[in-house]
């Protein structure tokens, strides 16, 4: 995963040798997390939702999709 740190570069910080890394990583996170996805698209909404000790209920919900908002807003602000 990447770090928080990683999101805190500065201008001087952006260089090739810097950012190929980590660029290098976002590529193989989101190629995996498309392609998990893909293999839910056969699935309905249960078996998507389902796990271990039965589906997830709403706070299971909002807490992945606050943590993917995070993940996007990190993302976004790097270089800024």
């Amino acid at each position: 995963m990447i770090s928080y740190s990683s999101a805190k570069l500065g201008d001087d910080d952006c260089t090739t040798d810097i950012l190929t890394p980590i660029l290098n990583k976002v590529v193989k996170i989101l190629t995996i997390a498309i392609k998990d996805v893909k293999d839910l698209l056969h699935l309905d909404v249960g078996g998507i939702l389902k796990t271990v000790t039965g589906l997830l209920d709403l706070d299971d919900v909002v807490r992945l999709i606050c943590d993917v908002l995070t993940v996007c807003i990190l993302l976004l602000s790097v270089g800024d």
